[in-house]
């Protein structure tokens, strides 16, 4: 049998399965450039951030690539590089 991932997962890939992920003309392709651009926002569901960096990657690909993701979260996540609230609690 194949091997089972875990619980509490979230897996991002740049393309749908069985499509290839572009580079771009940037120094970054579009899929690591969406990536940081959602990134750089506040703290948001990583749920959000990953339909954000879709269209993101849609717009820059003219279609051509669609972001996916597989998930077995658990409880709510989210992520950011900006730095959370001043007195907001930790996680």
């Amino acid at each position: 049998p194949p091997p089972r991932a875990p619980a509490g997962l979230f897996v991002a890939f740049a393309a749908q399965p069985g499509q290839p992920a572009y580079d771009g003309a940037a120094a970054q392709g579009p899929f690591a450039s969406a990536l940081l651009a959602e990134l750089a926002r506040p703290p948001q569901p990583i749920e959000a951030l990953m339909r954000g960096l879709r269209l993101r990657v849609i717009r820059l690909t003219a279609g051509q690539q669609v972001p996916w993701s597989q998930s077995s979260l658990l409880r709510p996540a989210s992520l950011s590089l900006a730095a959370p609230p001043p007195g907001a609690p930790a996680e």
